[in-house]
C-alpha cells in the first residue's frame, strides 16, 4: 500500500512560515547597527592573533596600508603604519605595547561577542580574557566612501588607540 500523499494545500500553507523563518538570519544581518558587521569580520580574520603563540600570517598591525584601509579610517591607517616604521627603524617598542584588538600584551579570548555599542556608530566588543576577566573594548565608526570605517578604539582602563598612537 502506498502511503498517503501529502496535502498540498496543507504544504502551500506552512511553505510561507518555513521561508520566512530561514530569512530571518539574513534579515537580521541586515538591520545590523552601522560598523558592527566590519568589527565582526575584523576579528574573523584576526582572531588567530589571540589564540596562536607562533604563525606565518602577517599581525593586523604589521599589515601594509592596503589592508588596514579595509577595516580602518585614513588617519588612523596612518597613525598605525607610522608606529610600525618607527618599530622597524628603532628595532624597539614604540607607542604600543600591547595587541590593540585584544587590549593585552598577552593576548588571549574566550567567548567573543560583537555587537552594537552604547551609541550610534559604535559597535561593542567582549570577550574573557586569559585571566578570566571580561573585557570590553568600544570601537568608534565613522562613515567613509568606501563604507563604515574604524576611527577609533577605546578601552576601560586607559587611553584611546588614537591617543596612544599619536602621543609624542
Amino acid at each position: 500500500m502506498n502511503p498517503p500523499s501529502p496535502n498540498p494545500s496543507r504544504f502551500s500553507r506552512f511553505l510561507p512560515c518555513v521561508l520566512s523563518l530561514l530569512a530571518l538570519p539574513a534579515f537580521a544581518r541586515s538591520e545590523t547597527a552601522p560598523g558592527v558587521a566590519l568589527v565582526q569580520a575584523l576579528y574573523e580574520t584576526y582572531a588567530w592573533e589571540a589564540v596562536l603563540t607562533h604563525s606565518a600570517r602577517r599581525p593586523l598591525f604589521d599589515e601594509p596600508a592596503e589592508t588596514l584601509r579595509r577595516y580602518f579610517d585614513e588617519p588612523l591607517t596612518r597613525l598605525i603604519r607610522n608606529n610600525h616604521e618607527c618599530e622597524r627603524r628603532t628595532r624597539e617598542v614604540c607607542r604600543l605595547d600591547m595587541a590593540p584588538l585584544w587590549n593585552s600584551s598577552d593576548p588571549g579570548a574566550s567567548d567573543l561577542r560583537v555587537e552594537a555599542g552604547p551609541a550610534p556608530g559604535e559597535a561593542r566588543v567582549r570577550f574573557h580574557a586569559a585571566s578570566g576577566d571580561w573585557v570590553e573594548l568600544v570601537y568608534e565608526l565613522k562613515p567613509t566612501r568606501d563604507g563604515w570605517r574604524i576611527h577609533d578604539i577605546r578601552y576601560a582602563d586607559g587611553p584611546s588607540l588614537v591617543s596612544r598612537l599619536a602621543s609624542p
